[in-house]
């Protein structure tokens, strides 16, 4: 079976290109926690030189998602409890920061929108429509980077992102008392943040951060048998 969704076309924007593949290949389980990543194997299925595939991996390698092994070879980076863990801990520094940011910068108009998303949560969830949840969770999460208005924080948000999204690949998104947990936490970040309170926003985002980190590393199944669902 191919490694990547689709061939990438050729132009100025060939590595970013690339880079793009990969990623997607890493969230969708199509490059799967300890795989050896070969070069030329890549380029092959990508349909271009070696070249632009070397660089993006080069990035990939400096993000940390790409690693050498015992034996020196390149591979995917293990799927660890502690990766899990680390990942959500600078997660929550990050997302805490930009709501604290957020709570002081975020228009009436998004703030009054983010209240109707979250509150149509509370019922969805209520009812078991979990889609409805992970609509919320991704906007939630985003009016905040983007309220929070520095540039330089959100290019680390971006980062980090990728490893969130590989990591939430392999866990259960759609277990129950994971999802009320997680909304419950993220009522209080709303709370804090229609309150333009920025210690309270960003210790709601915090904890709600670390907190889902928590959970998740409790749904992955590290022995190999990883179940796959992508819902939010």
């Amino acid at each position: 079976m191919s490694l990547v969704g689709a061939r990438v076309r050729r132009g100025p924007t060939l590595v970013q290109q690339v880079y793009d593949a990969l990623c997607k290949d890493l969230v969708a389980g199509r490059l799967v926690p300890g795989q050896r990543v070969v070069l030329d194997r890549l380029a092959a299925e990508l349909g271009t030189s070696p070249t632009p595939v070397r660089e993006a991996l080069a990035r990939l390698i400096q993000e940390g998602l790409i690693v050498a092994g015992p034996n020196g070879r390149l591979q995917v980076i293990d799927l660890t409890p502690d990766y899990v863990l680390d990942t959500f801990a600078v997660r929550a520094a990050l997302e805490g920061l930009a709501a604290e940011l957020a709570a002081t910068r975020m228009d009436e108009g998004r703030l009054r929108r983010l209240e109707q998303v979250i509150n149509e949560a509370t019922v969805a969830l209520g009812e078991g429509r979990y889609e409805v949840y992970a609509r919320a969770d991704a906007f939630l999460h985003r009016s905040v980077a983007e309220a929070a208005g520095n540039q330089v924080l959100n290019r680390n948000l971006t980062m980090i992102r990728v490893h969130v999204d590989f990591i939430l690949g392999y866990s259960h998104r759609s277990a129950g008392d994971h999802l009320r947990a997680s909304h419950a936490e993220h009522l209080r970040v709303v709370a804090a943040l229609s309150a333009r309170d920025p210690t309270g926003a960003r210790q709601a985002m915090e904890d709600h951060i670390r907190g889902a980190g928590q959970r998740i590393a409790r749904l992955i199944d590290f022995t190999g048998r990883i179940p796959r669902n992508k819902e939010g």
